[in-house]
């Protein structure tokens, strides 16, 4: 489902909650605003509101994350929770580089008071503003976009999990609501 919305209800290309719940999960690429490719149960988010018609997610020829669209755009929690696990000092990759020794890179972790932990991977080194033992609320700032750890070019991977570790058995979930554009999808996977 998906309506027009005016500008003052929420911010472009913002996921706004995590709903967790057992779904068939399917690849979904999009031709606007925002593209993401859903993997097992989790997200990537390759790019941000500003890519443009020709799906691209650089400018430039894309020779450096700089060059991305999503690369240093905000990043903001997805739910409500506990932070229990932060990594912030990894550099980021040269585009078509990735780091094998640290696959998530740069991430945190936040334990939702639902039962399940949401991890977000990838941000960019140092940019991470919050600390373990903080208590966060949906749509607080958590980063900036980077391209650490396995990350061949800056994005942002989000998935659902059972526990606090890192790349943790995941579990299936939907967002219950994002926005693309002046358009705002409830309840479903991008």
């Amino acid at each position: 489902m998906c309506e027009n919305l005016d500008q003052k209800t929420e911010p472009k290309s913002t996921v706004v909650a995590i709903r967790y719940r057992p779904r068939k999960m399917v690849v979904h690429p999009l031709p606007c605003a925002c593209r993401i490719a859903q993997i097992s149960p989790s997200v990537v988010l390759a790019s941000s509101d500003r890519m443009n018609r020709s799906a691209r997610t650089s400018r430039n020829g894309g020779v450096a994350p700089a060059d991305y669209y999503a690369f240093g755009k905000p990043v903001l929690s997805p739910v409500r929770g506990r932070i229990v696990k932060v990594v912030d000092d990894l550099p980021d990759n040269p585009i078509g580089q990735v780091d094998k020794h640290h696959p998530w890179g740069n991430l945190l972790i936040i334990q939702d008071e639902r039962g399940f932990f949401a991890e977000i991977s990838h941000f960019a080194q140092k940019s991470i503003v919050v600390k373990e033992g903080d208590w966060v609320e949906r749509g607080v700032l958590l980063g900036k976009c980077g391209n650490s750890g396995y990350s061949p070019q800056p994005h942002i991977h989000v998935q659902v999990q059972q526990n606090e570790k890192p790349g943790g058995h995941t579990l299936p979930f939907s967002f219950a609501g994002y926005r693309i554009e002046d358009l705002f999808f409830s309840n479903n996977l991008p």
